[in-house]
């Protein structure tokens, strides 16, 4: 008999054996009897004087244990002990500091998942600058232009990695030398960003050889060619519409001045840098184009070891992000130093092998049992623990759980930055309340 009803009878049953006005103690017990309440627990570990045992192989007494809950700064000096240089990304709800190691995050896959307005690409940007704080290269892809923010602070004066942060404009300050990029590089744009079939693909590439083999190769040239090249009448309309919508970009250029290289920058970078690749008010195919040339190139120089390691922002991944590269980036790319941040609000958008291979989980709020249910399943972590906090989780706070955090779940209230942080929602009815207070 749940409820009111339970603890009517208990009382009733209680009055009839015991006088408590004679007998005051027993009403505190009765109280106390009323008040019970059952804690289920989830054994994560062991801590011991050595720190923290992930593997539990003991159960502790019923009636001899204590229950206690282990503060902030035990669980930090033991669990999450420290582990080399870090960055700082806020505190728990008790007042402590979380600080993660940049050594998680190294050669691993991190997601940054949860609904929008939830502080997900603000976490991103204390990540990316914290990354290059400690000397990392960071590739960031910024779909709506906020990134540009990391470099003043919230005072209008030039932010402490201004110098180290690369803004890459399609069409402007990111330009592509065709011998730069090379027949592999423009193969892979022409099939996956544009979709060519393999017959016509194959013609490009004879085309490509022939004219590299008398040393006449050029963007230019390369149209020319297409037009005259003699091949059946649809694998050159096909080469064509193909040609001129990367040529619509104006990202590939014939003069090898003035290119982006990926070695150059990173040499200008001498202790690490943000390269900030600005993606909005671009067409979703030139979007599509952008990222596959990077992303490719960029395999290509770590495959040959002419570039250190670098970490690759996927901001907004789900909008660009496709399965033609996905198996590259999640596992040749971690072999050859591409560590990749995902950052998105459609969990399902993301393949199952992103989450089976993923490191760490920053985890902000979804009220869609949906998406918890995806995330649960297919995540190391368990249903039970993502059920049960992911839902109260208030705009600015995440649940950590990985090799961040020694995979225990650590709920963190995300601090604020010192840079300009873009990325607010522009609201309408906002401005009109401000110019009305201003009159």
């Amino acid at each position: 008999m749940p409820g009111i009803e339970e603890d009517l009878l208990r009382d009733l049953l209680l009055e009839e054996v015991i006088d408590l006005r004679s007998n005051p103690g027993y009403e505190s017990i009765t109280q106390r009897v009323k008040d019970v309440k059952l804690l289920r627990s989830k054994v994560r570990g062991t801590l011991t004087s050595d720190g923290l045992d992930l593997s539990t192989d003991w159960i502790p007494s019923r009636t001899l244990s204590v229950v206690e809950k282990v503060e902030g700064d035990e669980l930090g000096s033991t669990a999450l002990e420290d582990r080399g240089p870090s960055i700082g990304i806020g505190e728990t709800s008790g007042g402590y500091s979380v600080k993660i190691p940049v050594s998680s995050l190294d050669g691993s896959l991190t997601l940054i998942l949860g609904k929008k307005g939830s502080g997900k690409s603000h976490l991103a940007k204390l990540m990316v600058n914290g990354l290059a704080d400690n000397g990392a290269y960071v590739l960031a892809f910024d779909i709506n232009n906020e990134y540009i923010g990391l470099v003043r602070n919230k005072d209008g004066s030039p932010s402490r990695l201004a110098r180290k942060i690369v803004l890459l404009e399609p069409g402007t300050t990111l330009k592509f030398d065709l011998r730069y990029m090379g027949k592999g590089v423009i193969s892979s744009v022409f099939r996956n960003a544009l979709g060519l079939p393999s017959v016509s693909l194959r013609e490009l590439i004879r085309i490509w050889n022939y004219l590299e083999g008398y040393g006449h190769l050029s963007f230019s040239s390369l149209g020319d060619y297409i037009t005259r090249w003699r091949t059946n009448e649809m694998i050159r309309e096909a080469l064509l519409s193909r040609y001129y919508t990367l040529a619509s970009t104006g990202m590939i250029m014939d003069s090898d001045d003035g290119g982006f290289s990926f070695e150059d920058t990173v040499a200008e970078l001498k202790e690490g840098g943000i390269m900030v690749v600005l993606l909005a008010g671009i067409s979703p195919v030139a979007r599509r184009i952008v990222v596959e040339a990077m992303l490719s190139k960029l395999l290509e120089l770590l495959h040959s070891r002419s570039i250190p390691p670098m970490f690759i922002l996927a901001e907004e991944a789900h909008m660009y992000i496709r399965e033609t590269y996905w198996e590259d980036l999640v596992t040749r790319m971690r072999h050859y130093g591409a560590f990749t941040i995902f950052v998105t609000n459609q969990p399902d958008a993301l393949e199952d092998l992103i989450y089976r291979q993923a490191d760490n989980f920053f985890l902000f709020s979804y009220t869609n049992k949906k998406d918890i249910d995806l995330i649960s399943r297919l995540s190391a972590t368990d249903a039970e623990t993502l059920e049960g906090v992911i839902p109260t989780l208030r705009r600015g706070s995440c649940l950590v759980i990985g090799k961040a955090t020694n995979w225990l779940p650590v709920v963190v209230n995300v601090k604020d930055t010192e840079f300009e942080s873009l990325g607010r929602t522009r609201l309408f009815f906002q401005g009109i309340r401000l110019k009305s207070n201003n009159q």
